[in-house]
């Protein structure tokens, strides 16, 4: 089977929007519990689960724990198309009428040297360290894009320090069994305890444990991929954090060790996201995207996530019945959610 899991929100959240999800290909849908609180998911994956049973069919629901990594802390969004440097700051609130932001983790400036670069996101826009001290660090934008609120933060190729299971992930999960999910997807796995504490807190939640999917996404997590495989039900390859920790050169050698372990220990593997982003912005699908999940489709991949494409893009439906299309197209086995039915 191949199964398409498709991000639910803004431009796709209603029962009919879902319906026509699934009507396009969809047979997983993803909520992410880092954009909504819990009571307002469980809603969602209500809706989600009446749209399936219009359908006539059976569908993934995941939730996506998010763990925690360094962000900005500012509610407002960073413009950087008119700053000549932005100030981020470590232990103090931002001084008004300043480009000051404050990142979340105090001890950000133990990880930044003069000459380094700062990626926002997932590396759309960054800047170069011109200045640093125990309190602070000046940035020269290298981009001129808007960053926005609560942004991930990283310095590009070096590990972050990330925590898989928050408080806030752990009461989720301890829900899970009462909840029309069929499991959670857990970030910045990087050993086999990670699973088992997920999975020991549905069980102890009460019901039976749902499916745990384990997000691999740091360098870490790449070294221990075969460990992981084995104790989860499947994997999760999260480029967009990955490529911060391991660089352009470095960022293919990572995840085709990832496919590999996946296929060595018989699990199956979901690769997400930016698969078929330009479809936001552009009536035909880079070449590169294209090829790439032709690739992935020939080589047995399991799983597809959409994130922005499904989430904010204007055709939701278009980019799900592309990705179907693909699959058929290149050999993939019929489409059909990993766990559900």
């Amino acid at each position: 089977m191949t199964s398409l899991v498709a991000t639910v929100g803004p431009a796709m959240r209603e029962v009919g929007q879902l319906y026509d999800a699934i009507g396009a290909g969809a047979t997983s849908f993803r909520f992410s519990a880092s954009k909504f609180e819990l009571a307002e998911l469980l809603e969602m994956a209500r809706d989600a689960s009446a749209a399936a049973a219009r359908a006539g069919v059976a569908v993934d629901l995941w939730i996506d724990l998010p763990g925690t990594k360094t962000r900005l802390t500012s509610d407002e969004p960073l413009d950087l198309g008119s700053a000549d440097s932005v100030r981020l700051l470590y232990d103090v609130e931002p001084s008004a009428g300043r480009r000051e932001v404050r990142v979340s983790d105090s001890l950000f400036g133990r990880r930044v040297q003069v000459g380094d670069v700062v990626v926002w996101g997932d590396g759309e826009d960054a800047g170069r360290v011109v200045a640093a001290t125990p309190q602070h660090c000046d940035v020269v934008p290298l981009t001129r894009g808007v960053v926005g609120p609560r942004k991930g933060i990283a310095v590009a190729g070096v590990p972050q320090p990330h925590v898989a299971l928050t408080p806030d992930d752990e009461t989720a999960l301890s829900a899970l069994s009462s909840s029309p999910f069929t499991g959670a997807i857990v970030s910045f796995v990087e050993s086999s305890a990670t699973v088992e504490r997920a999975r020991g807190l549905m069980v102890a939640g009460g019901g039976t444990a749902g499916a745990v999917i384990a997000k691999i996404e740091t360098a870490a997590g790449v070294a221990a991929a075969r460990e992981i495989a084995r104790a989860a039900d499947g994997v999760l390859l999260g480029r967009g954090d990955l490529l911060l920790e391991t660089g352009e050169l470095e960022f293919h050698a990572a995840c085709v060790e990832v496919v590999r372990a996946c296929k060595d220990e018989g699990r199956p593997l979901i690769v997400g996201t930016q698969l078929l982003s330009s479809l936001a912005h552009s009536w035909l699908p880079h070449r590169s995207e294209l090829a790439y999940i032709s690739s992935l489709v020939e080589q047995g991949v399991e799983g597809f996530m959409l994130a922005t494409e499904t989430t904010i893009a204007s055709s939701p439906e278009r980019a799900i019945s592309t990705l179907a299309a693909l699959v058929s197209r290149y050999g993939g086995t019929p489409l059909r959610p990993m766990f559900a039915g």
